[in-house]
């Protein structure tokens, strides 16, 4: 289904194509229909969390990107004003520092961030064995950089002026792949303007040996084996990156300080943001007296951060709670 959330109305859904009707009555509708017992969601909404609660289905919640104490939605200075029957069942994390911001309020699982996991424990590498872009990758002789980029109204912007000088002056020295954002890369029309943008700020042979097009819908994971370092505009990377033993550098300092836009109040950034890995070396945020291509030439593996045990435990505490009868107040 499709959400207009400026109306508060569900869109798309084939039973539903001629009419608009409330989401949490859309919500009890395709729920009556399709009878679930459980429901896990990367995008959580409120209208269908009542919906599940009216019915006692179990809704898990599964982190798909940065969730600290400052996050406009999802940290635990906004979680704090909601009532019971707004909040999920239960919170599938990706870390300790996440499950914080649900503590208290509903079960929490740190349950780690499964897809990674994956990928640490060589779970899906056999599958990618004659993928054209993952034996390009494998045979990769250079160090590999991964630059992330970003969402919103500023994705316009793509590649900052800094960056551009840093990728002509190492073309032939690293590998340089860029990711978009997802929400960016499936748009046609935005793959086509980052192609014009690379034209226009690079030589066609140092187009050429900047990998993007095949490498963005390859696992992100299975690019963060082979990458030496994380560069990015703001992304949740850096926590994916740290997973990995990967340093990250956050080219945009306004995420820290109060938001990735440069607004005067926090909407999706402020002094929690990657505060962990700030703190552990796992990530360095970029100020203009730093030279990245000597940041770059200095950064070595370092042990990946996270439990990969302590993520088996949980997951499968989370298994064991999902068979157990409905009980919202246990933890």
């Amino acid at each position: 289904s499709i959400i207009n959330r400026s109306n508060k109305t569900i869109e798309g859904f084939k039973f539903f194509t001629k009419i608009k009707i409330k989401q949490t009555v859309a919500w009890r509708l395709i729920l009556t229909l399709l009878k679930p017992k459980t429901l896990v969601v990367i995008d959580w909404d409120i209208a269908l969390n009542k919906a599940c609660l009216e019915k006692r289905i179990k809704l898990y919640y599964l982190q798909h990107g940065v969730i600290v104490a400052d996050h406009m939605y999802f940290g635990k200075n906004s979680l704090k004003n909601l009532s019971k029957g707004d909040l999920p069942y239960g919170f599938l994390s990706w870390d300790e520092v996440s499950a914080e911001n649900f503590e208290n309020l509903c079960k929490t699982f740190v349950t780690g961030n499964q897809w990674n996991n994956a990928f640490l424990e060589n779970t899906f590498l056999h599958w990618f064995q004659k993928d054209t872009a993952a034996l390009t990758l494998d045979n990769f002789t250079k160090p590999v950089v991964l630059f992330t980029l970003t969402w919103g109204k500023h994705h316009e912007h793509f590649i900052p002026k800094c960056m551009i000088d840093v990728i002509k002056q190492t073309i032939h020295t690293y590998v340089w792949i860029v990711r978009l954002h997802p929400a960016v890369y499936m748009k046609n029309e935005n793959r086509n303007k980052f192609e014009q943008f690379l034209n226009h700020n690079f030589t066609s042979e140092e187009t050429a040996n900047i990998y993007w097009k095949e490498f963005n819908t390859l696992p992100l994971p299975l690019i963060l084996t082979k990458a030496k370092v994380h560069i990015t505009i703001e992304s949740s990377v850096v926590i994916e990156a740290a997973q990995f033993g990967i340093t990250s550098l956050i080219l945009n300092s306004n995420v820290i300080q109060y938001g990735p836009n440069g607004e005067n109040t926090p909407p999706y950034g402020g002094p929690s943001y990657f505060k962990l890995e700030r703190e552990c070396g796992y990530a360095e945020v970029y100020n203009t007296d730093l030279n990245i291509n000597n940041w770059i030439l200095k950064q070595i593996p370092k042990k990946p951060l996270g439990s990969l045990e302590k993520n088996r435990t949980e997951w499968q505490r989370f298994i064991a709670d999902n068979n157990t009868p409905y009980n919202i107040h246990s933890n």
